[in-house]
């Protein structure tokens, strides 16, 4: 008797484990069918008797979830709501699902919709009276953030305008600010952040043209870059938010901002603009909707270079960003004791950036710190060279440089030891002798002996004082190669 008895408890227990397996089983297919949108399967468990708010038994890499951090405590309701299946979120509310139930991450089924931005989804959990002011865990330990704002991270907009309408928290003044700041300063977040961040904060005040802090210490190095601190650093000093969105090419920020009263000629601790760092990278379409907003296109920045959205965006080679600012007349004939444009444009190799110039007035002969045309012959570019010969660049043009005595384009090409360019030059009548013979004077004391002999050729002087008479060093006096100080010889030089 004993015996048969113990048979049947053993019966019992493997009975009831095989139910229980099978529960487990059915609540894991629940979950499956669910997370995958399988309506007509998610309703035959249900009318099989599976427990609606049961948490998934397990973590299956085959359920349709995104990563496996995810993977417990969530019930099939979360699952369908991260995946935005309606159909079966209806039906699971219907079933009487816990709209409010966590997963262990601490997300409610609305909250993973929220951050999904599956709006329809959203919609119905809040008719199913989801709690709108649920908190969200943050990516740092102990920091948490309401759902609202997890949609807006996500640059989710109608999901964000839907839980406002609805009544959920907005967040406060310095709330938004900072939430505005991380999304203009990062790369991570989608392009309609910042109008989901607005939307979110349901015309709540969020100080918009706040400007960044600045160290108590920089005042010293105003106008210049000092030693002490990392430039690419101290250059974003004192910016507002537009700053940053123009500077990261954020198109849709850049407009929400503006749409929100952002100061588009706002300027930052060394005086740039958000058109101006806009311009730095070629952004276009950030260019384009500043300029439409009034931004100021002839603005010069205090770094020290006292630059213009027009010079740093030649200075990048950025054809269709200049093209816009000429179009919306910036100057491109001030001379500021720096390059100008043109100039800028005449050391890269790009005909088309110096036509675009030219066509909008730049002077080919401008002698701002050089001249285009020694700036070309500087970078040995020879076709430039020709270019601008051919647009009426004075070839003995002396410009102001480092020395008192000037510079003309052939002493730049000298200095650098371009002979096919000094050729090229000389073809043009160029003056050999101009500025007190920088040009023989900078190819011998650098030992570029083939253009010294072919300026030597060409008639150049040998016994000019550089750089500008007087007790100054005549070529000889600087030779380091014996065979030049004797053909300087012959041709008359004097210590």
């Amino acid at each position: 008797m004993a015996c048969l008895r113990n048979r049947r408890r053993t019966v019992v227990l493997l009975i009831a484990a095989a139910l229980l397996a099978g529960c487990h089983r059915d609540t894991e297919n629940l979950f499956q069918a669910a997370a995958a949108g399988h309506l007509a399967r998610v309703k035959a468990l249900l009318v099989k008797g599976v427990d609606v708010n049961a948490p998934e038994p397990k973590c299956n890499p085959d359920n349709h979830w995104p990563t496996n951090e995810e993977c417990t405590g969530r019930t099939a309701l979360t699952a369908a709501s991260w995946t935005g299946h309606l159909d079966v979120v209806q039906t699971l509310l219907a079933a009487g699902a816990n709209v409010n139930a966590r997963n262990d991450k601490g997300r409610t089924a609305l909250a993973l919709a929220s951050e999904q931005g599956h709006l329809q989804v959203v919609q119905a959990l809040i008719a199913a009276k989801a709690d709108l002011n649920t908190t969200v865990p943050g990516e740092t330990a102990g920091t948490y953030y309401t759902l609202l704002l997890a949609a807006a991270w996500k640059g989710h907009t109608e999901t964000a305008r839907a839980l406002v309408d609805a009544g959920a928290k907005k967040p406060s003044r310095d709330e938004l600010h900072q939430a505005l700041r991380a999304a203009v300063g990062g790369e991570a977040y989608p392009p309609d952040t910042v109008q989901a961040l607005l939307i979110a904060g349901g015309g709540t005040d969020p100080d918009i043209n706040k400007k960044d802090s600045i160290p108590s210490w920089p005042s010293e190095c105003k106008g210049q870059y000092c030693t002490s601190f990392s430039p690419s650093h101290a250059y974003l000093w004192g910016c507002t938010m537009l700053h940053f969105a123009a500077k990261g090419g954020n198109a849709g920020a850049v407009k929400a901002l503006i749409e929100a009263r952002a100061d588009v000629n706002s300027t930052c601790y060394y005086g740039q603009t958000a058109l101006e760092l806009a311009s730095v990278g070629g952004k276009l379409e950030v260019v384009k909707t500043l300029i439409a907003a009034g931004a100021s296109v002839n603005h010069r920045d205090s770094d020290g270079n006292e630059d213009t959205a027009l010079d740093v965006a030649t200075r990048g080679g950025y054809l269709e960003t200049v093209q816009a600012l000429l179009a919306a007349k910036a100057d491109v004939r001030t001379c500021a004791n720096r390059p100008t444009p043109l100039m800028e444009a005449a050391t890269l190799r790009n005909l088309e950036l110096v036509r675009a110039l030219l066509s909008a007035g730049a002077d080919v002969n401008s002698t701002c710190a050089g001249t285009p045309l020694s700036m070309a012959a500087g970078k040995g570019n020879l076709e430039m060279v020709r270019f601008l010969l051919s647009q009426g660049a004075k070839v003995n043009t002396v410009s102001a440089s480092a020395y008192s005595g000037g510079e003309t384009a052939l002493a730049s090409a000298a200095f650098e030891g371009h002979l096919d360019i000094l050729q090229a030059l000389l073809a043009a009548k160029a003056d050999v002798n101009a500025a007190h013979g920088a040009a023989l004077y900078h190819a011998v004391e650098l030992r570029h002996d083939d253009v010294a002999r072919a300026l030597l050729d060409a008639g150049a002087n040998p016994s000019l004082r550089y750089p500008d008479g007087g007790p100054f060093p005549t070529p000889l006096s600087v030779s380091q190669n014996k065979e030049i100080a004797e053909l300087l010889r012959q041709h008359g030089a004097r210590e």
